[in-house]
């Protein structure tokens, strides 16, 4: 959610029109599936890119995608493997030279730029040369791919949990994994597909690694705008909104020219609106925190991969208060990946909190109904009512507190933006 909210306010402080975030997965999916009429099939996408791993299983064909699970680890990337041959050199230039310092500034850098690149070589040659110079000391250093894969092993195992972990959740929902389509450009290291094809049986598909992301981004904005145009034209015309509104103006100015083309001449969509072609799934679980046999325990409202029509989830549960004559109750929330019904409280995971006044004088365990709703960009929306009075709190929670910006925060970095651009 965080990164999502981020990606977001970073957009719209570059002055960009930000309808909705999509996943990469997503959109090299939805890219895959829009290239040309495809058969009903599992597909499973493994994107490895150079900061981030993200492993998604997804049922494309007759204009639909629909996401079934996802997993990953945000701090796995190319840069991992960068640093495993960055320490690899390192090691073999003190060997043959006798260095035992530290390399400074200049040669950390030079270091680290010779060993991507030395990664990037290895994937169409079985050795490669790197020239290091270091305290004025010069080696001829050697890495073949073997050794390449040796001391990166550990990182491509952690893919391929990761990956076994989504295909486990898919077959729990009864699907089997047809293909494996390759995204991001760290896909191109040979390990890759060795690893995948002895684990699954599989050959992979590699589908334009550096660019299928974003073409996939540009169709699903063209069909998002698409039916943004459409529903602004439907408010001005019924009266809907007020037009003297400043806010209201600006939205219908972004939405009053329709699209230079459209969605209808893409193959894969045949025609259909893009809200009917994509269903994403949950990304994250939502809990709150409850009292169970005197013991607080985080209780999943929203479960991860559970799919959301129409773009989002809603789940109502009834709890009821601690003790008698309680004043408030405390709406505390999670967000983890945690997939069972309890667990333990981890202050780690806290997204809010929310505080729902009460009368006072109710006994213990007055029902109080708490619902969560999620939609696709991750924004949580919660309320609490007291059933006893009917009366509510609502709370909007979007990431960890402190992790993003406010709406104020955005607007001013976009008019700072503007000031400082470039004539």
């Amino acid at each position: 959610t965080a990164e999502r909210t981020a990606t977001k306010s970073a957009g719209e402080i570059a002055g960009l029109n930000v309808i909705e975030i999509i996943s990469e997965p997503t959109a090299a999916a939805l890219y895959y599936g829009c290239a040309k009429e495809q058969g009903e099939k599992t597909i499973l996408v493994y994107d490895l890119g150079g900061g981030t791993f993200d492993v998604t299983v997804m049922r494309i064909g007759a204009g639909k995608i629909e996401v079934i699970c996802s997993d990953g680890n945000h701090e796995l990337g190319g840069k991992n493997w960068d640093d495993a041959v960055m320490q690899y050199l390192a090691g073999e230039f003190c060997s043959e030279t006798g260095f035992d310092g530290d390399f400074d500034e200049y040669a950390q850098q030079d270091l680290r730029l010779k060993a991507e690149k030395a990664k990037q070589q290895l994937s169409s040659r079985e050795e490669v040369p790197v020239m290091l110079d270091a305290a004025a000391l010069h080696a001829r250093i050697s890495i073949s791919r073997t050794t390449f894969d040796e001391i990166t092993q550990t990182l491509l195992n952690e893919s391929i949990e990761k990956t076994d972990a989504a295909i486990a959740v898919a077959e729990s929902k009864g699907y089997k994994v047809d293909e494996i389509l390759l995204v991001g450009g760290s896909t191109r290291m040979p390990q890759v597909t060795k690893a995948l094809v002895e684990k699954y049986g599989i050959e992979p598909k590699i589908l334009e690694p550096d660019e299928a992301v974003a073409k996939g981004a540009a169709i699903y904005a063209l069909g998002a705008y698409e039916l943004k145009v459409e529903e602004w034209k439907e408010k001005v015309e019924s009266g809907e909104v007020d037009m003297n509104d400043e806010a209201v103006k600006e939205e219908v100015e972004k939405y009053q020219e329709e699209a230079a083309i459209s969605t209808v001449a893409i193959p894969g969509l045949r025609g259909q609106k893009m809200s009917e072609v994509v269903t994403v799934a949950t990304t994250k679980s939502y809990a709150l925190k409850v009292l169970v046999e005197g013991t607080e325990k985080c209780c999943n409202m929203i479960i991860k991969n559970v799919k959301m029509e129409n773009g989002s989830v809603s789940v109502t549960k009834q709890f009821g208060t601690a003790d008698d004559n309680q004043e408030t109750a405390e709406l505390v929330v999670y967000e983890s990946d945690f997939d069972s019904e309890y667990y333990d409280v981890d202050e780690d995971f806290t997204l809010g909190t929310c505080s729902l006044e009460l009368p006072g004088n109710l006994p213990a365990g007055a029902p109080i109904q708490v619902t969560f709703t999620l939609n696709n960009e991750g924004i949580l929306k919660v309320t609490g009512r007291d059933m006893t009075t009917n009366k509510e709190i609502h709370a909007t929670m979007q990431a960890t507190a402190g992790t993003t910006m406010s709406k104020e925060d955005v607007a001013a970095a976009k008019a700072k933006s503007k000031n400082i651009a470039v004539e």
